[in-house]
């Protein structure tokens, strides 16, 4: 990635590897908005990306602005947004959680369509 690029993005850490958010995106798109990222920008993402539950579509996205693998000689700083519940944590049926994944993975297949459809109207 040209260093202009590197410039103009929100580096953070996910399962081991750097990613290249584009600020264009955290602006623009990013449903939290780019304060959002900003708090995590060089902070490891992994434990709060998860929480959060990311669409399929997020994770292909992330994917796309790979930076490389960490080197662990290099620091990182972990962050949290989530308030600690003291292990109160809510307790959901495993159905419940099935259909809220299968609804998940519905709607990031459809945000993931009308992206290609945009993407391919550019071009």
């Amino acid at each position: 990635m040209p260093s202009s690029a590197v410039d103009k993005s929100i580096r953070v850490y996910y399962r081991g590897n750097k990613y290249d958010i584009p600020e264009e995106f955290a602006t623009r798109m990013h449903p939290g908005g780019k304060d959002i990222l900003m708090r995590y920008k060089d902070s490891d993402i992994t434990e709060d990306f998860e929480k959060t539950r990311h669409t399929v579509d997020a994770v292909v996205m992330l994917n796309s602005w790979t930076a490389g693998s960490v080197d662990y000689a290099i620091p990182m700083k972990s962050v949290s947004i989530f308030e600690s519940d003291n292990g109160c944590e809510e307790t959901e049926t495993k159905e419940s959680e099935k259909t809220k994944r299968w609804n998940c993975l519905a709607i990031a297949f459809g945000i993931a369509s009308i992206v290609a459809a945009m993407q391919m109207r550019k071009h």
